[in-house]
């Protein structure tokens, strides 16, 4: 009764009316304020606008109506009223909405629907959780009211994990009162309910719940087909390993990558997120075998073996199987659909490891094989320095320069990457000027700066860090000295003033070389900050 009693004290007049009489007002009222509001017509503050007299108007009638689906309609008209209303008391449109809610007689879905309509003005749970009470409720109504009934629960949950249980229940109730309406929306609802499932602390609890909640997902109509069916498994399979579950995500990730009618794309997914968790769990022997079954699927297309090559590739790797990785590149330079350009690549990455197994003259056949017939320009230029860098790195200077001039006629000029190779046989050789000389004059902009690459700096780095070694401090400051006119990164001046002033014993001056170093360090991301990072962290940690 409490918002007749307002009525009673804010209506404009004590003459007594009908139902159709503060109806035929509160029609009357609420058609001048919305002309008003077209009109940007302004109410005094002192005054109470059209819109809430209206609203006052609707509770009289509601006070003369004995109908329930008409008192519900003019209590549910007040609520609009004091919704569009700019001067009505705060608490008039909770009132009639309240009343409206708690109305016996009126019709269950009306009730339902304004109490969901209260449950958004007042935010309170208690109001959503009567708004999902009413077993008429439309099911549109229903579902919104039981997502934002766990919505009330989320920020909560992350500060209380135990209430993950009512936020995964209420959403799951969602999904159902969705699944008749919109699978899409339900999908959505479950997908939220799995995610607070996995979140719940009593293990049992929310495995038996993530169950649930995936049985019902691979029972909607819009996920019959093999693909809907195989992508509800996959991401089963991922939850459960999340939850320490491994064995039965492998179980499950198996079984689809052995299914006939399971497509193509997610048999290849499933095999691969097997193969992960293996290597997770640090069983590299397994992992190989998954992705074997995932290179079986498709061995025609180059495009996927790559794919899979480079992840065996990887497990290889953790396992230091050279023997297991040069092979891998060996078979993948050797598929049948692989371009001219392609095949080379991996027989350069194959002569790698060759080198590094020190299977020395199968990596010359190799490279002398591609220097025969490239592929490509850019695989002709890799091999040529690939076949300097071998001499190099076995320390005959005099047979690299040869083959230098050999094969630079044979690459368009300027030849900078194989050019490059002949300041290191010069810089290995003690000819330091005559190194840097030629280096620079090679790296020179038209504009007159100097922009080396990156065997010239690495090859820099070396002679200076050669210098600081043997106490030669006055040849080190003047590389550094010759450095400051080239185009790097900041960050590298400051790396070597740091190691020259550790060399020198100027701690103090080493650490805010380094510290202008750290400074620095937000321009840079991935692979090259965390090089950055351990060159910092490993000049800070020295005496």
């Amino acid at each position: 009764m409490g918002a007749l009693i307002l009525a009673q004290s804010l209506l404009l007049n004590a003459e007594s009316l009908d139902y159709a009489g503060w109806k035929s007002r509160a029609e009357q009222l609420m058609g001048e304020h919305r002309s008003e509001r077209s009109r940007n017509v302004t109410t005094p503050w002192d005054q109470k606008d059209k819109a809430a007299q209206a609203g006052e108007a609707w509770l009289a009638a509601a006070r003369q109506c004995q109908d329930p689906a008409l008192r519900f309609q003019a209590l549910e008209q007040a609520a609009l009223a004091f919704g569009e209303s700019r001067s009505s008391l705060g608490n008039a449109q909770l009132l009639a909405l309240t009343e409206a809610r708690d109305l016996k007689g009126a019709s269950q879905a009306d009730r339902a629907r304004v109490a969901l309509r209260l449950a958004r003005v007042t935010r309170k749970r208690a109001d959503y959780e009567a708004a999902c009470g009413f077993a008429g409720a439309a099911p549109e109504v229903r579902g919104e009211a039981y997502h934002e009934l766990a919505l009330s629960y989320l920020l909560e949950a992350k500060k209380d994990p135990a209430l993950n249980v009512p936020l995964a229940e209420n959403y799951e109730k969602a999904a159902a009162a969705f699944a008749g309406l919109d699978l899409g929306r339900a999908g959505v609802e479950v997908g939220q309910a799995q995610l607070a499932a996995e979140n719940i602390p009593d293990r049992k609890r929310a495995v038996a719940t993530l169950d649930r909640l995936y049985q019902t997902q691979l029972s909607y109509s819009n996920q019959q087909s093999p693909l809907g069916q195989a992508m509800v498994r996959l991401r089963w399979a991922d939850a459960l390993e999340r939850l320490e579950l491994v064995d039965r995500a492998q179980t499950l990730r198996r079984e689809l990558g052995k299914s006939a009618t399971t497509p193509l794309d997610q048999r290849q997914e499933a095999w691969i997120k097997a193969s992960e968790a293996e290597v997770k769990r640090k069983q590299p022997g397994q992992a190989l075998k998954d992705l074997d079954q995932a290179r079986l699927l498709r061995l025609d297309n180059y495009v996927y073996i790559e794919k899979i090559a480079h992840k065996q590739i990887e497990v290889l790797y953790s396992q230091r199987n050279l023997e297991g990785i040069a092979a891998a590149w060996q078979q993948l330079a050797a598929h049948p659909k692989a371009s001219p350009q392609q095949r080379d690549e991996n027989r350069l990455k194959q002569v790698r490891w060759l080198r590094e197994l020190k299977r020395q003259s199968e990596a010359d056949a190799l490279l002398d094989s591609i220097l025969a017939a490239p592929g490509s320009p850019q695989a002709l230029a890799r091999a040529c320095e690939m076949k300097v860098e071998a001499r190099l790195d076995a320390k005959d200077y005099a047979g690299a320069l040869q083959e230098i001039e050999r094969l630079t006629p044979r690459l368009p000029q300027p030849a900078t990457g194989l050019l490059d190779l002949k300041g290191r046989c010069w810089a290995a050789q003690g000819k330091e000027a005559e190194a840097l000389d030629f280096w620079e004059k090679l790296h020179r902009h038209p504009s007159g700066s100097i922009v080396p690459s990156n065997v010239m700096i690495t090859a820099l780095e070396s002679l200076y860090r050669e210098h600081l070694a043997a106490g030669r401090l006055q040849a080190a400051a003047a590389l550094k000295a010759r450095a400051k006119n080239w185009v790097v990164q900041d960050i590298l001046h400051d790396l070597w003033e740091a190691e020259y002033c550790l060399a020198a014993g100027d701690k103090a001056a080493a650490r805010a070389a380094i510290d202008k170093a750290r400074g620095r360090l937000s321009r840079f991301s991935g692979s090259p900050r965390v090089q950055l990072e351990k060159r910092i962290e490993g000049l800070a940690g020295k005496p």
